[in-house]
């Protein structure tokens, strides 16, 4: 049976909130070898009070290896920091990875 692993590149990013294009990014890969969909790649914002919303397609930035923007491209609103993993839906399954932790300051 072949798994999905995912790794964070960071489990701290630290943005800037006049700066934008703050990235969350993962690597992910087949155990075993084998593609993974993109568009079965994305990340999510976790809720404190668990579960997750916020759900946005990942983009390929190169082979293996997905992010997402955290917040706007010029700026990231404070409201951006929190919690943020990385979910591939696989052969129905959801595979989650560890957390990534946001702050903007």
């Amino acid at each position: 049976e072949q798994t999905i692993h995912i790794d964070p590149l960071k489990t701290k990013v630290t943005c800037k909130k006049k700066k934008g294009n703050c990235l969350v990014e993962f690597e992910v890969f087949r155990v075993g070898g084998g593609e993974v969909d993109p568009s079965s790649v994305s990340v999510c914002r976790v809720l404190v009070e668990g579960g997750m919303e916020d759900c946005k397609e990942a983009w390929l930035q190169k082979k293996g290896a997905f992010s997402r923007r955290v917040g706007e491209k010029t700026s990231t609103p404070p409201s951006s920091a929190g919690t943020y993993v990385c979910v591939v839906t696989d052969n129905g399954q959801e595979v989650v990875s560890p957390e990534v932790t946001v702050r903007v300051k």
